[in-house]
Order: C-alpha cells, then sequence, then structure tokens
C-alpha cells in the first residue's frame, strides 16, 4: 500500500468537499483522531463545542456510534483493502421513544500519506429513505432504534394481533429456533420461530400485557426446543405505541441457560453430597466392619444409580488376588467367589492408575468374574473406585449396572469418595482389633521411654554445655548442671526468662544490654533457629564472659512451638586469644604499610623531557599488604631506567622482597644498566637466595634520552602497551621468565624509538585481571582497545581516565593489588 502524493490527496479533498456525503480523513496511529472534515461533517456536527478535527472517532464524535469503525478501520490499514457497509442503522442519543434512525452506507478506505501513514478515508451517504421505503414494503417498523440493535439483550417488537415480529435486534434473534436466527425472519409470528410457544406460556403474556396494559416481567421461563433441549429465558414485556398509532409489544429478553443449568447441576451436587456427608458419617460412626461394609454397597447403589454393589479387598498373604466380601442388590454366594486375578480386570486398573475407572457395553461382562449375578441379566457397564489408606492398595468398590450407560464425573466422584470413606472404616476396623495388643506395647514402650528419659538426663548434666529448655509459659523447665551454675540456679527452682536476664545481664559484642525479649530462650521459643551466635554475660564474680549460644524450637505433631532450647559455651579464651592475635596482626599489618610507603618510589610529574605519573592501590584481600611496586631513577646523564614488578606474597614479607628488589636493581643498574645485565643478574640473586614468598615478575626498561630509544627486557610480567601519536598501539615484548626460578637465565632484550608525542602505559596484573562480582575480567585485549582510544592526553590525565575506567568496570574496587605507570614524550 504506496502513500499518496500530498497534491493528490489534497485534490481529493477539494472533491470530498464538495460532495453530499459525509467525508473524514482518520489517523488511526493517533487513537483514531479526525485529520480532516468534508463540509458536510462539519454541518452535521455543527452543534458540537468544537470543531471536528482532533475529535477522536466513536468519542467525542458522536457521528460514529452506528458502526464499529475503530474495528473497520484497523482491517483497512491491516488488508490495504476497501470496506463498504450498507444500510447500517445509526441511532442518536436523545430522542422519542425508540430514538431516531438513520440508516448509512459506509466506504472505508486506505489512505496513506508522507505525512499521515496511518491514515483512512471514511465516506457515508444517508439512505433512510431507500430503507424506509423498503422496510414499508416488507412491514417492517423503519425506524426502530439503532441503539437498541446494538443492545447487549435481546430486544423486540410484536405485532399484539398476530404475534409478528416487527422488528428485533441480533440477540433477540440469536434466542429463536435455529431456522429463525436471521433478519429475514423479521415479519415471521412467533408461533413458527419459538419452539413449544403454546406450551411455554409465552402466548397468555401477551394476551395478558395487551389486556392489562400493564409492564410484565416473567424470570426463567421455560421453552423446549427439539434440537437444543430446554431453553430458559428472562423476559420484559411492555405495551408501547409506535408511529402512525401503530400498536406493538416491546419484548426484552434474556437467554439464562447456562446459568439455570449451572444452577441445577450445583443443586444435584449439593443434594449428593449431603447424602455422602450422612453415608460418610455413619460409615465412621461405628468399628464394625461387616455393619460398614453393607451400608457401603447400599449407599453404592444410591449415589451412582446402579443395579448392585460390591466391595472386594485384597488377600493380606501378599498374592495378588480380590476376594468379594460384601454386596448390594446380588448375592455373594451366588456370584463367582473365585480370586480376581489382578491382571485381567477392571479393577486391576482402578487400582494401578488408583482412581476411578468405568467401561461400557459387552467388554464389561467379560472383564468381571461377577458378570451374571443381576437375576441372570448381563453386566453392561462397570465402575470401579480403588480403595487406598496412606498409600495402601486395601481393595475396591465397584458398581454394576445392566443399562448400558456411561456413569458421570459426579457419580464417579462419590464413588471415589465412598472408598475412602470404606478405607478409613477398614483401618479403623482393624485398629480396634489391634487395640488391645497395642495396649500392652505401650506399656512396655512407656517403661522404656522412662528409662531413656533417666539416661537422657544424666547425658546432659555430663555435658560441659550449659543446656536450657523454657516453655510456653516463658519459664525454665530444665536446666543441665552446667546451666544452673551459669545461673545459679538450684535444681528445680522455677525461674522465668526475666529472672535469667536481671540474673546474668546479658549484652551483645557491641556492649548493648539486652531486653528479655531478645534472650536467646525467648528468641527459640518464638520460632527462630540460630546457630553459634555470641553474647556477653556476667557470672557470680561480676566479670563479663563471652559466650557462644546456638538455640531451636521444638514443635509439637501440628507444628505448634511447645519447647525453646538452647545450648551455649564459654569461649571467654578464645575471645582474648583472637584479641591478641588481631592486635599482633594490626601492628604488623602497621609495619608493613609503613615500610612499603618508604619502598615506593615518588614518580616526578617530569624528568629529562618526559612527563610522568604513577598510581599504586592496594587489593581488596583482607586488608593486607600489596606485593606490587615501581621504581624510576636515572643510573647515568641522559637515561632514565623504569622499573615495575609484582612480589609474590603479601604483608610484611612482600614489602621485605620489594626492598630487596627495589635496591638490588639500582645497584646492579649502576654498573651497567643494560636491561638484559640487570635483569640477569637480578635472577641470579634471587635463586640463590629465593624470597620467603615465592617469584617476583618485573620490566625494567632505560631510555636513551638524546637517542631517543627504550631498551627492556621482561622477566615474566604483563607487557607494556606504547601508543604512538596516531592511535596505534603496540605491545612490548621480550621472553623471559619470572625471577628465580632457575640459574643461568638469559633475558632477551627488546628496543624501540620513542617518539614525540609517544605514551607508554606500564601496569601489573591487577588492573588486566580486574573483574566484576560476576567474575567476567577486564583482559589485555580490552585495557588496549581504550588505550589506543585514550586520544593525546597528558601522562597525569592518560593515567586518571584508565585507572577510573579499570575501577567502574570491576564495580568500585579492585580485587588485586594494582600499580600503573604512564611516560609520556613531550612534543618536539
Amino acid at each position: 500500500m504506496k502513500n499518496i502524493d500530498d497534491r493528490i490527496r489534497r485534490a481529493v479533498e477539494i472533491v470530498a468537499d464538495e460532495s453530499t456525503e459525509v467525508a473524514a480523513l482518520i489517523d488511526t496511529a493517533d487513537d483514531f483522531r479526525i485529520v480532516w472534515a468534508n463540509r458536510r461533517l462539519k454541518d452535521f456536527l455543527k452543534t458540537a463545542a468544537v470543531a471536528p478535527e482532533g475529535m477522536r472517532w466513536g468519542g467525542r464524535c458522536p457521528f460514529a456510534f452506528g458502526i464499529n469503525a475503530i474495528a473497520a478501520m484497523n482491517q483497512v490499514i491491516a488488508t490495504g483493502e476497501p470496506i463498504h457497509i450498507e444500510e447500517q442503522p445509526f441511532g442518536a442519543r436523545v430522542s422519542n421513544r425508540f430514538g431516531e434512525t438513520t440508516y448509512w452506507n459506509w466506504k472505508i478506505l486506505p489512505a496513506p500519506s508522507d505525512e499521515c501513514p496511518s491514515c483512512v478515508l471514511v465516506m457515508a451517504e444517508n439512505v433512510t429513505d431507500r430503507v424506509a421505503r423498503k422496510a414499508l414494503e416488507q412491514g417492517r417498523e423503519p425506524h426502530f432504534s439503532g441503539v437498541v440493535l446494538d443492545l447487549p439483550v435481546g430486544v423486540a417488537t410484536i405485532d399484539p394481533h398476530d404475534y409478528r415480529i416487527l422488528d428485533a435486534n441480533d440477540i433477540w434473534l440469536s434466542y429463536l429456533s435455529p431456522e429463525c436466527q436471521t433478519r429475514d425472519s423479521i415479519g415471521r409470528t412467533l408461533p413458527e420461530c419459538v419452539s413449544d410457544f403454546e406450551g411455554s406460556g409465552l402466548k397468555p403474556i401477551i394476551e395478558r400485557v395487551v389486556g392489562t396494559r400493564e409492564l410484565f416481567t416473567a424470570s426463567e421461563l421455560e421453552i423446549k426446543d427439539p434440537a437444543r433441549g430446554s431453553i430458559w429465558w428472562n423476559i420484559t414485556l411492555r405495551f408501547v405505541e409506535v408511529k402512525e398509532s401503530r400498536e406493538a409489544i416491546l419484548m426484552t429478553a434474556w437467554d439464562v441457560t447456562e446459568h439455570v443449568n449451572a444452577r441445577k447441576l450445583a443443586d444435584s451436587a449439593r443434594q449428593r453430597a449431603l447424602a455422602l456427608l450422612k453415608v460418610q458419617t455413619a460409615i465412621t460412626s461405628s468399628l464394625a466392619l461387616d455393619q460398614m461394609l453393607g451400608l457401603i454397597t447400599d449407599s453404592t447403589r444410591e449415589l451412582v444409580s446402579s443395579t448392585a454393589a460390591a466391595v472386594l479387598l485384597l488377600t493380606e498373604n501378599g498374592e495378588e488376588f480380590l476376594v468379594p466380601v460384601a454386596s448390594s442388590g446380588m448375592s455373594v454366594q451366588s456370584a463367582c467367589v473365585v480370586p480376581l486375578d489382578l491382571h485381567s480386570s477392571l479393577a486391576a486398573r482402578a487400582l494401578r492408575e488408583r482412581r476411578p475407572v468405568t467401561l461400557v457395553g459387552p467388554e464389561a461382562a467379560k472383564l468381571q468374574c461377577l458378570a451374571g449375578i443381576l437375576d441372570g441379566r448381563p453386566v453392561l457397564s462397570v465402575a470401579s473406585a480403588p480403595i487406598v489408606a496412606e498409600g495402601r492398595m486395601l481393595g475396591v468398590i465397584e458398581a454394576y449396572s445392566d443399562a448400558q450407560r456411561r456413569f458421570t464425573n459426579d457419580e464417579l466422584e462419590a464413588l471415589h469418595s465412598l472408598a475412602g470413606s470404606a478405607a478409613t472404616a477398614i483401618v479403623n476396623a482393624k485398629l480396634f482389633q489391634a487395640s488391645s495388643d497395642a495396649h500392652d506395647e505401650l506399656v512396655v514402650r512407656s517403661r522404656t521411654i522412662d528409662n531413656e528419659r533417666k539416661l537422657l538426663i544424666a547425658i546432659l548434666d555430663s555435658l560441659p554445655e550449659a543446656v536450657a529448655v523454657a516453655d510456653a509459659s516463658r519459664r525454665l523447665v530444665r536446666a543441665n548442671e552446667a546451666a544452673r551454675n551459669l545461673y545459679t540456679a538450684k535444681e528445680g527452682e522455677e525461674l522465668s526468662i526475666t529472672d535469667l536476664t536481671v540474673r546474668m545481664r546479658p549484652q551483645s559484642v557491641d556492649g548493648r544490654d539486652l531486653s528479655p525479649e531478645e534472650h536467646p530462650l525467648l528468641r527459640a521459643l518464638s520460632g527462630e533457629a540460630f546457630l553459634n551466635e555470641e553474647y556477653v554475660v556476667h557470672d557470680v564474680s561480676d566479670e563479663p564472659r563471652f559466650r557462644s549460644v546456638s538455640g531451636a524450637a521444638v514443635r509439637d505433631p501440628v507444628g505448634n512451638v511447645v519447647y525453646g532450647v538452647t545450648i551455649g559455651r564459654d569461649i571467654t579464651e578464645q575471645k582474648l586469644l583472637q584479641s591478641r592475635l588481631e592486635a599482633a596482626l594490626e601492628r604488623e599489618q602497621k609495619i608493613a604499610q609503613t615500610l612499603q610507603r618508604a619502598l615506593m618510589s615518588e614518580v616526578p610529574a617530569y624528568m629529562s623531557g618526559f612527563r610522568l605519573a604513577a598510581v599504586y592501590e592496594a587489593g581488596l584481600r583482607e586488608a593486607e599488604i600489596g606485593g606490587d611496586f615501581f621504581d624510576i631513577f636515572s643510573p647515568r646523564a641522559g637515561t632514565v631506567a623504569i622499573v615495575i614488578g609484582d612480589v609474590a606474597g603479601k604483608g610484611l614479607g612482600a614489602a621485605i622482597q620489594i626492598a630487596s628488589a627495589k635496591y638490588g636493581i639500582r645497584s646492579y643498574a649502576y654498573q651497567d644498566a643494560s636491561p638484559a645485565h640487570v635483569v640477569a643478574l637480578m635472577n641470579e640473586s634471587m635463586y640463590r637466595e629465593p624470597p620467603d614468598g615465592g617469584f617476583v615478575s618485573m620490566f625494567y626498561a632505560i631510555v636513551d634520552v638524546e637517542a631517543q630509544t627504550l631498551t627492556f627486557a621482561n622477566a615474566g610480567h604483563e607487557p607494556p602497551l606504547l601508543r604512538r601519536r596516531g592511535g596505534q598501539v603496540e605491545r612490548l615484548l621480550s621472553n623471559g621468565i619470572v625471577l628465580g626460578v632457575r640459574s643461568g637465565m638469559e633475558y632477551e632484550e627488546g628496543r624501540t624509538d620513542i617518539y614525540p608525542g609517544d605514551r607508554l602505559l606500564l601496569y601489573t596484573d591487577g588492573i588486566t585481571e580486574a573483574r566484576k562480582d560476576g567474575g567476567e575480567m577486564l583482559g589485555e585485549d580490552r585495557l588496549r582497545e581504550y588505550w589506543s582510544a585514550c586520544g593525546e592526553a597528558n601522562a597525569a590525565d592518560a593515567l586518571d581516565r584508565v585507572y577510573h575506567w579499570a575501577r567502574d568496570f570491576s564495580e568500585g574496587h579492585f580485587h588485586d593489588d594494582v600499580a600503573m605507570m604512564v611516560i609520556a614524550r613531550e612534543d618536539g
């Protein structure tokens, strides 16, 4: 659907403006707003408070009430095809009894343009006179309201004399017999279109309304339809006068068939439930098994309308056989009493699937050894429900019918409920039969439990931990010897949790006094479980003691808390030892920090034609001192030595290694500054006297200021990144393993020119291994791309950009030590 040229659309508007038809351009993408309206539509809406342009079609524009314009316009936009709607009624909101109705022929055409790609052109022609002439020829009422036609209930006008349908909306027509559910039925009579018109009582109702001229309302009027069964209406009839003094009956109808059927089903289900409740109450009120099973079979026949019923139980010897034990409507003695094979019966399926099942037809007789028990008549319908108690299969209840019919879902559900009651009855009877044996066993068990209780008390009293138990009344009901000593309580002394709080004065580890509500026993009584929580209490000498306490609730079988239990142990000695260790660690850390600050070289901002910047930050590994270091010095005139390295280990040991590495490099460089020579000497030194922490990685370079060259050697360190003025980045690579691993190592020496505008970035692995909390690492490739994009910033700004970029990537903190240096050659 291509867009219309603006000149063509303007020409169409000029032509449409002179048309006798109503026309409007609608933007479907702007809530169906009127973009343009012709003179005819403006005249039609001249009483409106605002101009048509900007109105929402179907909203403030009342002209759209006659059709479902929104759906029609959406269809035109979706398909690109025009839509024509003929003789559509349109009813005004305020008019006479029925409302003035006009009829229109509608055309909706796609009209997209560059300015309005979602526009459609809507045009309407008034054909009311034509429809009126046609309606008069057909004997119809031409002024039946268009609003009434669109009401959500059935509405019709009926001739009171010959019951002819004068007019009706589509909903009312849908209530008629299937052959009369079109508008062609207007003009036919009610007896032709309403099944059972005489028997339904509709005729005397119309006669009454005609005779009394009074409003009549009827609820749930039954109309029997041969094809659909009983149809139920709620109706209202009123005697009215239409134009030209014609009389009519205005009928409003609601089809309430679904509501009536649903209520009847609910009534039937309620009656079935009441009967089932009565049976279940009777079953569970007695322990006589034979009596209960007989009641179950009688109730089965009543609730599921079966000819006969039986209860069949599994044998208790573990064999897969079913034996009839009760029946109704048949004689068990005359029935087949051979055990039923679980693999060849409907009962087997019910037990396997653990749900009611049914079978209809001649096959039902073949699967039942009880076939032929109904006074010689064959069994044509069977329903079987499993009897299951606590997951154990006991047997089945079966209902038999000599009629070929399918048991309904409600009947199967009732049979299933009876099977549940049968399971309860069987279990209760067996329990009753074994009650005397159980009583003897309980006596024996009671004695055993008493002995076990005494043993438990002895064990608890021997424990070094303080065990205390409080009940729901918030009183101490059991305390072992350690707890009694702690509470200074005598055996059998009644103490409340408030008393314990006053005696012990419990505090949190930060010194805050705890209220009785915060006492560990009360927390356990509230259902809270906690493990090894620390408190401070005061013993008889008023000395503070640290205790580690765990607590939990003891619940009854339904989940109610009946006791709170706490177990506490004295951890004062451990806390004192921990405090001493923390103090020693803090002293060591302060020494290491002081030493590391002393060892970390101050990097000057300018040196021999180079701008310099450096940064160091320790990682978050338990606040330990890190092993990253850098150094810059001039071993001889016209040269600048640059060092960056990473010492394995943390803390004071790392600081000592940094000092050894830093001053070892300087001593060797002052003799011979050659990078390969200095690195090889450092390797031999560390191999012969290995540092405690492990190995050292290092990058060492010499800048010749006059020659504008950089010579370097790398001992297993991250390769520095040299950014040229144009933005290309080079990795300074030279082979060499970390220091101290192997004796006699020779290190490769690299060389490159340093031009004005070049920027060199040196860094430790804390930068490339910076990571998000989810584990994603920054990596060298990402660093190299960012360094290339840093532009021509000076050394300090470039370093600041990289540092904050990497820190933001790792979500505000580095997980390892970070050291960086930037050496920038000044522009020539």
